[in-house]
C-alpha cells in the first residue's frame, strides 16, 4: 500500500471518529416513570417500561412541577402549549393545556414543550399548538403563533396545569417525573431538566 493510500485511509478514519463523536454527543433520551429514591442529585427511578435506572441531575438543573390550574389562570399574554384532539364534527378541541412560566423565545427554560404529552393509547391522534394567549372568553382560547392565530375550544374535561419552577428539595420518592433531553452515560441518564408530575 502506497503512502498516499495510507494517508487517505488514516484521514478517513479520523473523520469517521470525529463524526461519530459528534453523533454520540448529540444523542439524547427522554425518560418518564416514578422516582424510587433520592440521594442528593442522584435519583433511582423506575421507567415506564419497568427498567430501573439512575438519573443524575447536573449542577444547576432546572426543576419544574405540574400544578393543577383552571381556565381562569390562563391570562392574556400567557405562553401555553395546547394538546388538541379531533372531534366527530371535524374540529379540534383542547384536551390538555400547559401554562408555562414565561415565553421560551424570550426566556428559554429548557423544556421541549411538544415532548410533555404522550398519547394514552397508540390509536390517539393528538396535535400540539403553542404560543401566547391573545383572547380567553372562558370557552375558547386564541393563541398567537408565528404562522397565524389559532382559535381552540376547550373540552369540559380538558386537563389544565401550570408548569411551575421548583427545587431539588421538592423531589421525593413516589413522584412521577419526566426528563426531557437527558444524556445517556454508562451509569445513568444525565439530566439538565426534570419535570415532576404527569
Amino acid at each position: 500500500m502506497n503512502t498516499t493510500s495510507q494517508t487517505l485511509i488514516r484521514g478517513g478514519a479520523v473523520a469517521l471518529l470525529f463524526v461519530s463523536s459528534i453523533a454520540m454527543a448529540e444523542v439524547s433520551e427522554s425518560l418518564r416513570g416514578i422516582i424510587e429514591s433520592v440521594d442528593g442529585q442522584t435519583l433511582l427511578v423506575k421507567a415506564r417500561n419497568g427498567r430501573t435506572t439512575k438519573v443524575k441531575l447536573v449542577n444547576g438543573a432546572r426543576v419544574f412541577t405540574l400544578k393543577p390550574a383552571s381556565f381562569a389562570d390562563i391570562k392574556l399574554g400567557s405562553f401555553v402549549g395546547i394538546v388538541t384532539k379531533p372531534q366527530a364534527n371535524g374540529t379540534e378541541s383542547a384536551a390538555g393545556i400547559y401554562i408555562f412560566p414565561g415565553d421560551p423565545e424570550r426566556d428559554p427554560f429548557d423544556i421541549p414543550t411538544s415532548g410533555l404529552v404522550t398519547p394514552s393509547d397508540a390509536g390517539q391522534v393528538l396535535e400540539y399548538v403553542e404560543g401566547s394567549i391573545s383572547k380567553n372568553d372562558g370557552q375558547t382560547l386564541t393563541v398567537r403563533r408565528q404562522v397565524g392565530d389559532a382559535t381552540i375550544p376547550a373540552s369540559a374535561d380538558a386537563r389544565i396545569v401550570a408548569v411551575t419552577p421548583a427545587t431539588i428539595a421538592d423531589i421525593t420518592p413516589g413522584q412521577k417525573f419526566f426528563v426531557p433531553n437527558g444524556r445517556p452515560v454508562s451509569f445513568a441518564i444525565v439530566a439538565p431538566t426534570i419535570i415532576l408530575g404527569e
